[in-house]
């Protein structure tokens, strides 16, 4: 069977062609692959090479065939690469072509690869020799039989991005669940959560989807309610995974054909607790990955090769390697529904680290390979202050859920890091995580008899405004130079009592820590999006911060320990079924 098809770039997904291929003197049209005399191609790429020291772990998988439809005179290498230390391995079978096809006409071929114990990917070249060779199709093939019978519910989570979900959900329709070739077919149902119910019902109309009207209870919620309703057609359509997406991303099917096909063959020791994790690559700089699993360990998240460039053979081959892992982010992330039962459903924490909570608390295997991705926007320092009252509420309660480690320490950790806020005039974020402390501080019981959706709107208030430059003259002003990256916190507090000598500092938002010494306001820039964020000194603000720093100080001297050990020894109660019909209102 094929396990794994030939991906192709398409200016509607991802265009970025090292991506897909390396090679020279070859082109891409309709489709086909053309490479010109004494040109080649290679698929030592993120896309196209083949993860075979994870499928040999994974599945039963012990020999690999190429299948390729190919015209023309070219000699074809089936290929290996790893890193041995700090160097770079390729190695095809004795350095020689494993066949070279001597006659121009158009033929099918099946190569076996030779046994290699080292190989992190398998991959394969082809060199033209004497004229144009067409590559039509290709795919990596074994002897593996379908050992799984699956079914997937995609869940998709949306708040009023109506143009990316209509998208994605055409796209869907035309790979997979109207087209009859598709392998797919009739395995796939979709389940939208509309927490902005806002979406057209007839435009996403299908036999296979689902569309629920939803309170706009977050990430959290949203996710939670497609997983309630894929529970429901596990009953009835034989269901029997879920793969939760953001709303907001971009992806090729063939991230869906593969995770299926992975599922499909997973050995039984992992079918039944196996996380498929998609990577999140940047949408706005597509080569590059932003996570791909993460660990989650003593409070503190650690991500492996964030922000490395997948056009690379290194990065490629590094991103490969196993790496210490218990959570993947809900922006591609697949599970079994036989793990999410009436008892064991997320927290409800709105937004931000549901995803870290619900995998480490049910041990899952991390599975990730390169291939299974989506592309998520990302623009860097902009996010809002109300993300920092649930940062730092909802890893208090993971860590005193998950216990190991000392949340006074922590608690002040973040205190201390927020408070530095308050010298670059965001005294918002400051303010915000000190009550996400004091918030923590009163218990389960006030976290349950809280209205979230009032409170959502409460904390939208503490959000700095971003507004068009639309002649370009606030950018036209961003000062690049260090001066502004640092300045002592004794001269930081002087600031407060100096006169202004200057009316703003402008920078640009890639920089972290922009002090506005001696400046009336600081303007943060967004150059890709011609946006900027004013943030202006007060004093009377400045009081305020203060203040509640003082208080978040004394509930973490005080009341801190004592609340963590009933968040930890309460925590099911707003985990399970009964709870969440009620927190979302569902009959």
């Amino acid at each position: 069977m094929t396990i794994q098809e030939l991906a192709i770039p398409h200016a509607d997904i991802c265009d970025e062609l090292k991506l897909y291929f390396n090679g020279d003197n070859f082109s891409i049209t309709d489709n086909t692959i053309v490479i010109d005399a004494n040109g080649n191609v290679d698929t030592d790429t993120y896309f196209n090479s083949f993860s075979i020291r994870k499928w040999m772990k994974y599945t039963e998988l012990k020999n690999l065939t190429l299948t390729i439809d190919v015209e023309g005179e070219c000699s074809i290498y089936l290929c290996y690469a790893w890193i041995d230390k700090t160097n770079i391995i390729r190695r095809a079978g004795d350095n020689k072509p494993a066949f070279i096809k001597e006659s121009s006409a158009r033929e099918s071929l099946t190569l076996t690869y030779p046994d290699n114990s080292e190989g992190t990917i398998a991959y394969y070249r082809i060199a033209s020799e004497n004229g144009p060779v067409r590559i039509y199709a290709a795919g990596y093939s074994s002897d593996l039989s379908i050992t799984n019978d699956v079914k997937v519910a995609l869940g998709i989570c949306t708040y009023k991005r109506e143009d990316f979900v209509y998208k994605n959900i055409a796209s869907l329709k035309s790979s997979i669940l109207d087209n009859p070739s598709s392998t797919l077919c009739g395995k796939v149902k979709v389940i939208i959560s509309d927490n902005g119910c806002s979406l057209d019902k007839a435009q996403i109309s299908d036999k296979d989807i689902t569309c629920v009207d939803n309170l706009n209870l977050g990430g959290s919620g949203g996710f939670t309610r497609c997983m309630i309703e894929a529970k429901k057609l596990m009953v009835s359509d034989n269901i029997t995974h879920i793969i939760l997406m953001d709303d907001d991303i971009v992806f090729d099917p063939q991230t869906i054909e593969r995770t299926y096909t992975l599922l499909s063959l997973l050995k039984p020791q992992y079918y039944s607790n196996a996380m498929i994790g998609g990577a999140m690559l940047i949408l706005n700089d597509m080569p590059k990955q932003f996570e791909n699993a993460a660990l989650y360990h003593g409070g503190m998240l650690k991500f492996e090769n964030k922000n490395i460039d997948l056009r690379t053979i290194r990065n490629v081959l590094t991103n490969e390697r196993p790496k210490d892992v218990n959570y993947n982010a809900w922006c591609y992330c697949c599970m079994p529904l036989s793990v999410i039962t009436d008892d064991n459903l997320p927290m409800p924490f709105f937004i931000h680290m549901d995803d870290v909570e619900y995998g480490v608390r049910n041990k899952f295997e991390v599975i990730t390979m390169n291939g299974i991705n989506v592309w998520h926007p990302f623009f860097q320092n902009q996010r809002p202050a109300s993300i920092v009252y649930y940062d730092v509420r909802n890893k208090l309660i993971t860590m005193a859920e998950l216990g190991g480690m000392h949340i006074e320490r922590y608690a002040s950790f973040y205190l201390e890091m927020f408070h530095n806020y308050i010298f670059n005039y965001d005294y918002n974020r400051t303010i915000l995580a000190c009550q996400a402390i004091l918030d923590f501080c009163e218990g389960i019981d006030a976290f349950k008899t809280a209205d979230a959706l009032e409170l959502q709107s409460r904390l939208s208030g503490y959000n700095q405004p971003w507004l068009d430059d639309d002649d370009g003259s606030v950018l036209a002003g961003i000062d690049n130079s260090e001066s502004v990256n640092y300045v002592s916190k004794k001269g930081l507090l002087i600031n407060y009592l100096l006169p202004a000598k200057k009316e703003s500092i402008t920078v640009d938002c890639s920089i972290n820590n922009a002090y506005p010494y001696r400046a009336k306001q600081l303007i943060v820039c967004n150059r890709r999006q011609n946006k900027y964020c004013v943030y202006k000194k007060s004093l009377l603000k400045l009081i305020q911060a203060k203040h509640m720093c003082n208080k978040a100080k004394k509930a973490i001297r005080t009341t801190i320990l004592d609340s963590s050990w009933e968040w930890h020894d309460r925590i099911g109660e707003i985990t399970n079924i009964d709870y969440w019909k009620n927190y979302l209102k569902i009959n």
